[in-house]
């Protein structure tokens, strides 16, 4: 969990004045551009994702090549390369494999249900956010048209979507197909725990109805080429049993006992410490998921296991975090399993551990929110 290496590190890293308030034009060309690329039985395009950070008051910026191809329903193939390492994403809509090409290794496991997950897998942290929003217009997801505040037209005459945390603004042609040929995003607001930054997506040779071999979409790992064995991708034994009682302190005072949750909220507890490289990389993503249901009958937590409260500070300051911290000198790791962390442990409001997550995932947000807007529903995720 710790050997991925500077291409899966990277994964984790002014608008124009509008000239109408008018909505309609701008989200019907939109929904033009959405109905196209989703109808298309088969689809590719280059994709560079560039993203410029402001670090220590020096800009920096990161680059990511994408060959993307999309077929069907289910089908995927995504080439990733940075001018360090080079990796790929294949499916065939019931395995997805994660080649690891400079590492000379793959990861196997069952392919999500939905494919646009492995669009979102693109790039996670700020650059995620870009791979979200273009998994969602490939494949038609009205969320993205519903969320935003304001859609309107720029006097550049691309269209501008104003949305709480962050504006988009993507360039469709002038004419013919309606496939994107860039999009800009710029966060709002000062609570990134990246700095500030903007992101941009280019896209160039989009190519529509050409279908490629089945071959595309299947994996067999080249001579010299080792499976990376991923630990928790058996069942996790806890799902379903009542979640553990213990206490804990709060880093900034108080406490909560688990208990205290029961019929009342769900509680997401995120098991993690400063040394731990995916416990960073996934901390933000576990921040904005508490943000964003702060308001609702949800409770979500980051448990740091075993370390003192000036450390932790420290690392909190740093980050710009704002979720509650607990702190556990090893009985609460020992009951809910942490014995390797990042461990997220989902409790429904019955009191039950519904789900667990192991590890650092591209698509964690995605599947956080997913099985929390299913629980608020008074549904079961293991029933």
């Amino acid at each position: 969990m710790k050997k991925l290496s500077i291409l899966l590190l990277i994964l984790c890293l002014g608008i124009s004045p509008l000239i109408s308030a008018e909505n309609d034009p701008a989200r019907q060309k939109l929904e033009e551009a959405m109905t196209f690329l989703s109808g298309q039985t088969a689809l590719s395009t280059s994709l560079a994702m560039t993203i410029q950070v402001q670090q220590d008051g020096q800009p920096r910026s990161i680059t990511l090549y994408v060959d993307l191809t999309l077929q069907g329903d289910d089908k995927f193939h995504a080439k990733i390369k940075t001018p360090q390492e080079e990796a790929a994403i294949i499916s065939d809509g019931e395995t997805r494999w994660v080649h690891l090409i400079t590492q000379k290794e793959y990861i196997e496991a069952p392919a999500p249900e939905e494919r646009s997950d492995l669009v979102s897998m693109l790039a996670s942290g700020p650059m995620g956010g870009g791979s979200n929003w273009l998994a969602d217009l490939l494949h038609n997801n009205p969320v993205i048209l519903d969320k935003a505040n304001v859609i309107t037209t720029t006097e550049a005459k691309s269209i501008l979507l104003q949305y709480p945390n962050f504006h988009l603004d993507i360039q469709l042609p002038k004419e013919g197909n309606p496939a994107p040929l860039k999009f800009n995003i710029t966060p709002q607001g000062d609570d990134s725990p990246q700095g500030e930054y903007t992101i941009e997506f280019a896209f160039d040779n989009w190519k529509f109805g050409q279908p490629v071999p089945d071959s595309t979409f299947a994996f067999t790992p080249p001579e010299g080429v080792t499976e990376m064995v991923q630990p928790g991708q058996e069942p996790d034994t806890s799902l379903g049993t009542d979640a553990p009682e213990v206490t804990l302190p709060l880093l900034d005072g108080g406490e909560i006992k688990i208990s205290d949750f029961k019929n009342k909220k769900v509680l997401v507890l995120d098991f993690w410490a400063t040394w731990c490289g995916p416990c960073r990389m996934a901390m933000p993503i576990i921040d904005e998921v508490a943000t964003e249901y702060k308001d609702k009958d949800v409770a979500v937590y980051a448990v740091n296991v075993n370390e003192d409260a000036k450390k932790i500070q420290e690392f909190v300051d740093k980050m710009e975090l704002t979720l509650p911290i607990a702190m556990d000198a090893g009985k609460a790791s020992r009951l809910y399993h942490a014995d390797s962390i990042p461990r997220t442990v989902v409790i429904g409001k019955d009191g039950r551990i519904q789900a667990v997550h192991l590890g650092y995932s591209p698509y964690l947000k995605r599947e956080l929110t997913k099985q929390i807007d299913t629980l608020l529903k008074g549904e079961s995720l293991i029933d």
